[in-house]
């Protein structure tokens, strides 16, 4: 069974792995890890792969459970999340198409967890590929390190990992740049990132 963390807009390879295995459940109830795709994702803008992060709010040591972690509303980040997806995507094919559920998903307080903050993309994004979408465990569910499995931007900039290509609005400022948020791919090539992702 693959085991995977909460992720806030998963990468592509991410998105790839919930595919080919249609047991993968997330577990929340992992001990919360700081600085790692948890609550951050990376958007293509003119200057590469740019990191976005969640805030969270401060807690004790030894880290709490994920499922306990909750949104901190401050530096208003949802304004600013809004303006770097505009900013990144508003001129591929399909923005226009996913605006408006996108600002609400980025409006969407429900809960103010960041794990529920997470499933509400996790859903919008599988959805539209029909992606089965991984159930939510907090127990029962020995934790998997599949981070060798996912390609990090790092590893990309260091060209350990060659990904087939798809037009990108800053192809010529910045080339090609793989394994980004699924949300960039889904922005270019819609419905067809399905086909894509099959090809992986």
């Amino acid at each position: 069974m693959l085991s995977l963390p909460t992720l806030f807009a998963p990468a592509i390879l991410q998105v790839k792995l919930i595919m080919v295995h249609p047991e993968a459940v997330i577990n929340v109830g992992e001990q919360y890890q700081k600085q790692t795709l948890r609550n951050r994702t990376y958007f293509l803008t003119p200057q590469g792969a740019t990191p976005f992060t969640i805030p969270v709010e401060r807690f004790a040591y030894p880290s709490p459970p994920t499922s306990e972690i909750c949104l901190a509303e401050h530096d208003h980040w949802r304004h600013r999340l809004e303006e770097a997806l505009c900013s990144s995507y508003c001129s591929t094919p399909y923005w226009q198409f996913y605006e408006d559920q996108v600002i609400s998903l980025c409006r969407c307080e429900v809960g103010g967890r960041l794990i529920d903050f997470n499933q509400h993309w996790l859903t919008f994004i599988l959805g539209e590929w029909r992606i089965p979408i991984p159930t939510i465990v907090s127990e029962g569910v020995r934790d998997v390190d599949h981070r060798s499995d996912i390609a990090l931007p790092s590893r990309l900039r260091e060209g350990r990992m060659d990904l087939p290509r798809y037009w990108q609005v800053f192809e010529e400022q910045c080339g090609f740049v793989p394994n980004l948020s699924a949300l960039d791919l889904l922005f270019h090539l819609g419905l067809e990132g399905r086909l894509y992702l099959n090809r992986l």
